[in-house]
């Protein structure tokens, strides 16, 4: 609880730095905070309970860098180290973390300097990547696709069905193989992961469940959608961090599953939300 305390108010300060408007902090913050699924798993006693408040933190603190120092690179460093180590998922905010320094430092490099160095850094994250998805454990990578899971350990399909898989399936060269050696069944459960990811609706929920979470979320959506144009000209490398925050967190879902309780999406909703602000921002200037 005191984690999601200090992750609220910087969100709210976020809010504040980026679109410099205090209803549109106290408009954001509030939809923040009755974003009921999310607050509960900020009480409850597992990972994900620091995770979404240490993530937050770290977008937020991101976000707000305007100019590099080395103390803000260290910040960062413990940050994302801390985030990976709550939850695997967190290795998956390093490369917009990279990305969005790497732009603000080297934007006036050359060419070839700034090739050198995603190349480099590129081929680093596929090395930590591939060593984490082969580390152990009896999670297999195959297996959604073998029982078309859509959720989580809930086949779709009474049986396994056969897939053109290579030996090591637990890697990246294995998941890239079985896309090229199943491309009709692996867009068709693409889809449909899609769907379930952001559509939330879970037929095991109660009818007043689904739809709080249609009522909610599906505006936010919207918003979200309309505030594109108006992100991407005013907050270009913001707006770059927040979006390929969300589009790595789907593309993991849909090279694995989707989860019971929306855990994943729920883990960037928050982004989703600073971007539907965008809307709250261009309204709010158009009254002036």
């Amino acid at each position: 609880l005191a984690f999601n305390l200090i992750a609220t108010f910087y969100f709210w300060k976020t809010l504040l730095s980026v679109f410099n408007s205090t209803l549109v902090a106290l408009i954001g913050t509030i939809i923040l905070l009755f974003n009921q699924p999310y607050q509960e798993f900020n009480t409850f006693l597992q990972t994900e309970s620091l995770f979404y408040s240490l993530t937050l933190i770290l977008s937020c603190y991101i976000i707000c860098i305007e100019k590099i120092s080395l103390k803000k690179i260290i910040i960062v460093i413990v940050l994302l180290s801390v985030v990976s180590i709550t939850r695997p998922t967190g290795l998956l905010f390093i490369p917009p973390a990279f990305f969005y320094l790497f732009f603000i430092y080297f934007r006036k490099a050359s060419m070839i300097k700034k090739t050198s160095i995603l190349a480099s850094f590129g081929l680093l994250f596929f090395f930590i990547i591939n060593k984490a998805m082969g580390s152990g454990g009896e999670f297999d990578f195959m297996l959604p696709f073998r029982d078309e899971d859509i959720i989580c350990g809930l086949p779709s399909i009474p049986h396994s069905i056969s897939i053109k898989t290579t030996d090591n399936g637990n890697s990246i060269l294995g998941i890239f193989y079985y896309i090229t050696h199943n491309p009709i069944q692996f867009f068709r459960l693409a889809w449909l992961k899609t769907i379930a990811f952001f559509g939330l609706y879970r037929s095991y929920y109660s009818k007043w469940h689904n739809i709080y979470l249609i009522g909610y979320f599906y505006l936010i959506h919207i918003i979200a959608i309309v505030s594109l144009p108006y992100l991407a000209k005013n907050l270009s490398f913001k707006f770059f961090y927040l979006i390929s925050l969300i589009l790595i967190i789907w593309l993991t879902v849909m090279l694995t599953c989707d989860d019971w309780h929306n855990r994943f999406y729920l883990s960037i909703s928050p982004y989703i939300i600073i971007i539907s602000m965008g809307f709250v921002r261009k309204m709010a200037n158009q009254k002036k």
